[in-house]
C-alpha cells in the first residue's frame, strides 16, 4: 500500500465518524474550493485555498470542511445531484450541482471515480 492508499483510506475512516448513522463511507477525496486564482500564488496561495473533504455513501454526498474539528459543511441525496468530474494538469475539477472544487493531481483518478460512482 503506498502513501496516497494510505492517505485515501485515513480519509474514509475519518468521515466514517461524520456520516448519517447507518451509512457507509464508500469514496473520501481531498479537494480545494474557491477561485483557482490562489494557485497563481504558489505557496502563498495555500494560505487561501479552502481545503475540503468530497465524501460519498450509498445515498449521500458529503462536502466536508477541513479544520479543527473537521465539520459537514453540505449533505446531498446522491439521486438528485449531479456530480462530475475532469482530469487536468496540472490540477483537475470536480462539479457537484453549481459549484465547483479543485482536485490535486495525485487523487483525480479518485475524483472520476467518485463521480462515475455517484450516476450508477
Amino acid at each position: 500500500m503506498g502513501f496516497a492508499d494510505k492517505q485515501m483510506t485515513k480519509l474514509r475512516d475519518m468521515a466514517g465518524s461524520l456520516v448519517q448513522p447507518g451509512e457507509t463511507v464508500k469514496h473520501a477525496v481531498p479537494v480545494l474550493a474557491g477561485s483557482l486564482l490562489w494557485a497563481a500564488f504558489g505557496a502563498l496561495g495555500a494560505l487561501f485555498a479552502q481545503p475540503r473533504i468530497i465524501v460519498t455513501t450509498e445515498s449521500n454526498l458529503y462536502v466536508v470542511k477541513r479544520g479543527k474539528p473537521d465539520t459537514v459543511e453540505e449533505r446531498h441525496s446522491l439521486a438528485s445531484t449531479d456530480v462530475t468530474a475532469r482530469k487536468g494538469f496540472p490540477i483537475g475539477r470536480m462539479r457537484i450541482g453549481d459549484k465547483t472544487f479543485w482536485v490535486g493531481l495525485g487523487v483525480q483518478q479518485a475524483a472520476v471515480d467518485l463521480a462515475a460512482d455517484a450516476k450508477t
